[in-house]
Parts: structure tokens; C-alpha cells; sequence
């Protein structure tokens, strides 16, 4: 006897320094866990807030501007009620792919020869705006700058990332 090993074991403090190592392994596990519950959550159906503070097009890579509104952003405000209109500039084919609740659909082509202001415009105001998308926010950024040329007072936002991004999320 008398080896390290044996004072290791008559020492209570050696014995009670090896106790917090092993306490401190413990939480590892723990934080793993949390992760692993974190992609759990953002698997489900609930992911709005992934793209609650998006601050680009992952399309394009254009930055977020101040009329743009993300895809959660554009969630909020339809089940809030808080948009006048909503234009969808895609195609009549995209447009029946799928489409968000209440759009109306008026492709760009259309839109540029459209003659009277679209559905809900007249009635937009900066707190109940005019929401266009495409499908990745391209024509829609198009839409808007037309919309906002013929139209300088009439509040109107983009959908950032288009109806890619919003069926995504």
C-alpha cells in the first residue's frame, strides 16, 4: 500500500475533487438535448419565427429594405386582417399551384397594362397596406416599383423571399 492510489482513496477531498468532474460531464448531455429539441421544433409545423428576422432574400441575396415584409411578418398580417389587398404577380398557372389566403392574382404583363389601380389599393393605408409576391420576390420587387411610381402615396410592401419562402416557412 501507501501508492497514490490508496491516498487517493483515504483523502476525502481527492475523492470529492473527481465527484464535481463528473457533475460537470452531466450537463453536456443535457445541452445536447436542448439542441436536439430546438431542431425537433424547428422541424414542426410552427417555424414561422425561422424566418422572423430574415434580413435578405435567400433567392437573390438582396438585403431586406423597408418595404419589404418576411414571411412571418406577412403570416401575422393576414391572420390579423391587417392588409388591404394581396397581389400575386405570378402566373394564372403558379398561381393555382398554391397561393396565399386571399390573393388576388394579376400577373406582372397584366399589371403593366392594368388601367385602373389593383384590388384594395384605393383602400391601403400605411397600417393596412397593399402586400405583393412572386415566387421568389423578383417580379414582385418589379410590381411594387410600378405600383409605387403610379401610385407615390399608396402604401405597398414586398414579400420577402416570395411565395418560396412563405410556403417554406
Amino acid at each position: 500500500g501507501g501508492g497514490p492510489a490508496d491516498a487517493a482513496a483515504a483523502d476525502p477531498a481527492a475523492s470529492s475533487a473527481a465527484q464535481p468532474a463528473e457533475a460537470a460531464q452531466q450537463p453536456a448531455p443535457a445541452g445536447q438535448a436542448d439542441q436536439a429539441g430546438q431542431a425537433e421544433q424547428d422541424a414542426g409545423e410552427d417555424t414561422a419565427d425561422s424566418t422572423e428576422d430574415i434580413d435578405f432574400n435567400p433567392f437573390t441575396g438582396e438585403p431586406k429594405r423597408a418595404d419589404d415584409l418576411s414571411p412571418a411578418e406577412v403570416r401575422r398580417g393576414v391572420s390579423e386582417g391587417r392588409f388591404a389587398g394581396i397581389l400575386d404577380v405570378r402566373e394564372p398557372a403558379e398561381h393555382a399551384g398554391g397561393s396565399i389566403e386571399s390573393a388576388v392574382n394579376i400577373p406582372l404583363m397584366d399589371l403593366w397594362h392594368y388601367e385602373e389601380a389593383p384590388p384594395g389599393l384605393s383602400d391601403a393605408t400605411e397600417d393596412q397596406p397593399v402586400v405583393v409576391y412572386c415566387a421568389h420576390g423578383v417580379r414582385s420587387r418589379q410590381a411594387l416599383q410600378l405600383l409605387q411610381q403610379r401610385y407615390p402615396d399608396a402604401p405597398v410592401k414586398n414579400l420577402l423571399g416570395g411565395y418560396e419562402l412563405w410556403r417554406s416557412s
